[in-house]
């Protein structure tokens, strides 16, 4: 019986160290023991993520931003809006005749016929139309405005196209126009009519690219 409780008492005993080492919170080496200290991390902001719209033209765009002194969101946003990133995109404005044809405005194989006149170097402004022409949907007249002695079809070259883009936004901006007041760009700076629609989809886009230039 005496051998019974010396077995029961150090059964007891374990279980008591056990418990007291397994209810530290706060680690202490056994003597002759090196405990480290918990390892700090520190936490790295993320950056906003990009759009998936367009990214191919972000640098070109940041590039003619910076040099034209505008927001590259917001030059982003009007491309997005007026062609979608569409380099080749052409809107005549209006019903048009070419080789004794007579097209819509927004006949597909009538901008094509137009769009193959124009990158042949000819002048879209001798067939009695103003078109407006690649990425940001600058019209010619408007183009030849910002960069003296431009052709028609330059316009088709993003480069060229944006920094025309670019100065046009400028002076609009210089003007008053805000975010608020962006639909200028496609009506006219002084806004005789408005197109809240355009607006709120510049704006959109506007909120979504500025990740895309952190």
């Amino acid at each position: 019986m005496q051998r019974l409780f010396i077995i029961a008492g150090l059964a007891l005993a374990g279980a008591g160290i056990v418990y007291y080492f397994s209810t530290r919170t706060k680690p202490e080496g056994l003597p002759g023991e090196t405990v480290s200290a918990p390892e700090e991390t520190t936490q790295v902001p993320s950056l906003p993520a990009k759009s998936g719209l367009g990214n191919d033209f972000d640098d070109l765009i940041r590039t003619v931003a910076n040099a034209e002194l505008v927001s590259p969101a917001i030059l982003k946003a009007i491309v997005a809006k007026e062609s979608f990133f569409d380099a080749d995109a052409i809107n005549p404005e209006k019903n048009f005749t070419i080789n004794g044809v007579t097209y819509p405005q927004y006949d597909k194989r009538g901008q094509g016929v137009l769009r193959a006149f124009i990158k042949e170097k000819e002048d879209p402004l001798t067939l009695g139309i103003n078109p407006s022409l690649g990425l940001a949907q600058v019209r010619v007249t408007i183009g030849q405005k910002m960069i003296p002695g431009l052709d028609a079809w330059e316009l088709f070259i993003p480069q060229t196209n944006l920094t025309a883009s670019g100065r046009l936004l400028r002076e609009l901006l210089d003007a008053g126009i805000t975010l608020d007041t962006i639909d200028a760009y496609n009506v006219g700076q002084g806004l005789r009519i408005r197109n809240l629609k355009y607006r709120d989809e510049v704006n959109s886009y506007y909120a979504r690219f500025v990740g895309d230039f952190s």
